[in-house]
């Protein structure tokens, strides 16, 4: 499977933070809109790349490696 630019970045953003960054923080540290991350993100969890984990209402994205 092929990964596009955003999803590179954002995989990247997550394995150098070591995860657990919510899309608002992945979204500043990779660059792009939070939209952007949320569809991306989104993408990426259902191909099994990224997991969530809830704390509240917040959730936050971790690599699945």
């Amino acid at each position: 499977m092929r990964i596009n630019p955003i999803e590179r970045r954002i995989l990247q953003v997550l394995l150098i933070n070591g995860g657990l960054l919510n899309k608002n923080e992945i979204a500043g540290k990779a660059g792009i809109s939070w939209n952007t991350a949320q569809t991306y993100l989104n993408k990426l969890y259902n191909r099994g790349w990224v997991r969530t984990k809830r704390k509240g209402k917040i959730s936050y994205y971790f690599a699945n490696y």
